[in-house]
This record gives C-alpha cells, structure tokens and sequence, in this order.
C-alpha cells in the first residue's frame, strides 16, 4: 500500500484593491510531498498564493478565472492555471525509471462550476494541457468549507482529482 504525505504551509498577507470592494490576498507558501514514482525522492515547492476576486474576473492561487455566469448559489468559469507537476528522469535512482521521458510543468485551460449552499461549496472542473507538455486533463470534484476564526481563514476540503 502506498501513503502518501502532502503537507501544504500558507502564509497571506490581506491588501485592499483600490476603488473597488474586492480584496486581495498575496502570499506565499511551501508544498512538500513524497513522490509516487519509485526511486524518486521527496519533494519542496514554493507555491504562489494570490487570491482576487473581482465582479467577472478572480486568481485564486494559480488560477485565473472569468466568470460567464454567476447566481447567488452557482458560478460558471473559463479557467487558466499552472500545472507545477514535473518529473526529471536524471534525478530518480531506479534504473527503470531513468528511462522515462521528462515531464515538464504545464499551463491548463478549462472550465469550473462552484454551487454554493450553506454547509459548503461543490466544485467540478476539467482542464487540458494547452502547451503541449503532457498532452493531458484534469478532471476535479471536491467540497469545501470556508471557517472565519478572527482574521485567520481555514479551508478545509475533501476532493478527487483525476490527472
């Protein structure tokens, strides 16, 4: 059986858009992961964070996002994104794995649907690789749950990503 462990530590610092009531959020984090290629060792990140939301327009992290139609519980979006997820033969140990192909990060285009309800939001969204790298998709469903505890914000999910 294979465990992985994903550990994710965020830092934002909250700035206020001028003009406007939108916020936005910039920081910066660290994504640490075991690999589940054999042979290949653990994994350090730095991640961007950037969250902006405006009437038509958002980033949250390395998403942007245009909003074609939006309700008081159901939004509908065009998607860009980055894909950091790579694969660099010459650094795994394991002879059979050093004769793969070199898996470089990507950019996605997609589409996200978010229906909101008090008990959490539903998120389902698909995306394809749009330079080439991978030739790949992404389909996601998850449910979060945004928790306000004073100026700290915790949002905890439970997803499926399928890559």
């Amino acid at each position: 059986m294979l465990i992985n462990r994903n550990i994710v530590a965020l830092f934002a610092l909250p700035f206020m858009a001028s003009a406007t009531a939108s916020e936005l959020s910039i920081g910066a984090g660290a994504a640490y992961n075991e690999s589940p290629y054999r042979g290949y060792n653990e994994n350090t990140k730095a991640i961007p964070l950037i969250s902006y939301e405006g009437d038509t327009f958002y980033v949250r992290q390395t998403t942007l996002g245009f909003i074609l139609s939006q309700s008081e519980k159901n939004e509908l979006s065009l998607t860009a994104s980055w894909m950091p997820l790579e694969f660099d033969p010459t650094d795994n140990d394991d002879y059979a794995m050093q004769q793969l192909d070199k898996r470089d990060s990507t950019a996605m285009a997609g589409v996200a649907w978010y229906h909101h309800e008090r008990w959490g939001t539903v998120k389902a969204s698909a995306a394809a690789d749009v330079l080439d790298n991978s030739n790949g998709w992404v389909g996601e469903l998850s449910v979060f749950h945004k928790m306000q505890i004073g100026r700290l914000s915790l949002t905890p999910a439970l997803g499926r990503s399928l890559l």
